[in-house]
């Protein structure tokens, strides 16, 4: 199908032909449009990010044409299809790719996916949630709250804290991006303590066995977190004084 087709009639605003594209899968098309016109990208990613859903739910097998058609009109490459790859996965290719070369700073377009598929009950894939936690943790932490994902939040935050600590004694941690620093703990040290404050209301009001442990092992968590702190602060002014003498 081409661009033009859609462009017969009445002359259309550049969002509804952004939307008349994904429509039909042709999400590289709204893609162009989409930049000619400076629009966000969140029409193409939530259609492209509902269409795995659905593909991933309706089981469809290898070389199912009626839906490989619209994959063929994007930038799929060769080796999925050499490797036999379901169409679901050749769509969840599609927007990882996506969300590697158009994201922003903001990590909006990843929050954006995030919500559509938790939205429609479908759980984020691990290469979804490993690009997310390195750009913004935070953000995603947000979410998990937000949708009530309290042992994934509670995860995610341990999982972080360990990283925030290796970072301090000299060690990076790229799964965060977060670089190795010895002499700036004030600045490395920073947890998202406001979402870290939620989590731990919501676990503890929470009564649910499980949940309420998670709660204990969070809480304890950074209780050795802030002392770790402490005394790597310490440590980095005693060794300035030192310097310095």
């Amino acid at each position: 199908m081409n661009i033009i087709f859609l462009l017969l009639g009445p002359i259309s605003r550049p969002d509804e032909i952004v939307g008349q594209l994904v429509n039909v899968g042709l999400y590289d098309r709204a893609v162009i449009i989409s930049h000619l016109f400076n629009l966000k990208l969140h029409t193409v990613m939530e259609s492209l990010a509902l269409r795995c859903v659905n593909l991933a739910r309706s089981n469809v097998g290898i070389m199912a044409t009626d839906c490989y058609d619209w994959l063929q009109d994007n930038n799929v490459t060769l080796s999925c299809v050499m490797q036999n790859s379901s169409a679901a996965d050749m769509g969840w290719s599609l927007l990882q790719n996506y969300l590697e070369m158009y994201e922003e700073k903001t990590s909006q377009y990843h929050r954006c996916v995030a919500v559509k598929l938790l939205s429609h009950g479908f759980p984020l894939p691990t290469w979804l949630v490993n690009s997310f936690k390195k750009i913004n943790m935070s953000e995603l932490l947000k979410i998990y709250i937000d949708f009530d994902l309290l042992e994934d939040g509670v995860l995610l935050t341990m999982e972080y804290i360990d990283a925030v600590v290796d970072s301090l004694t000299g060690q990076e941690r790229t799964q965060f991006g977060l670089k190795a620093c010895g002499t700036q703990v004030s600045q490395s040290s920073w947890l998202p303590y406001t979402y870290i404050d939620q989590l731990l209301l919501g676990l503890k009001d929470n009564r649910h066995e499980r949940i309420y442990e998670l709660y204990d092992t969070l809480h304890t968590k950074l209780l050795h977190y802030f002392k770790r702190v402490e005394t790597l602060s310490e440590q980095i002014n005693q060794a300035t004084v030192f310097g310095r003498v």
